[in-house]
């Protein structure tokens, strides 16, 4: 209710438990943990245009957090409130994993959508499906990244 986030108005509350997970090729993290890597597709009227690619999300301080665009470079934006993730790894099955995430953006008929999957030992999981990525508030630098990325939405004439 607070960020406004319709999509969610109408969900029926409910506690779900998930199989942990845990990646063996995993980096180590500052606590001795191995941290998955998040791959959250920003799909604009079911295309994937960009991702960003996080690990360490359970602990704010620590995580780290870039965008990258479907050739697997760098964006020259960032989010300011999280430390960058230079050189974040490219998962082999990477192309698998933006057709998925295409075909499940298509299938929301959403003018965006964020798709987060895994690629875990080589397996890819679907995480989640996010209609308003931080009630749609990313705080980007610079912030004319704002203005790059809404010249991707085309919104429905209704």
């Amino acid at each position: 209710r607070v960020g406004r986030e319709w999509p969610y108005k109408n969900v029926k509350r409910r506690i779900i438990a998930e199989k942990y997970m845990e990646d063996v090729t995993a980096e180590v993290d500052t606590f001795g943990k191995k941290s998955l890597i998040d791959y959250k597709f920003f799909c604009f009227n079911g295309e994937p245009k960009l991702l960003y690619i996080s690990t360490g999300l359970e602990n704010h301080p620590t995580a780290k957090i870039s965008f990258y665009g479907m050739d697997g470079k760098e964006m020259p934006f960032h989010r300011r409130d999280y430390a960058p993730y230079h050189n974040a790894p490219i998962p082999k099955a990477f192309k698998e994993m933006s057709v998925l995430a295409r075909q499940i953006a298509v299938e929301v008929e959403c003018p965006f959508v964020r798709i987060d999957l895994y690629s875990i030992n080589e397996h890819i999981y679907f995480s989640e499906i996010t209609f308003s990525p931080c009630g749609g508030n990313i705080p980007f630098e610079p912030i004319s990244a704002d203005e790059e990325l809404g010249e991707w939405l085309e919104l429905p004439n209704k």
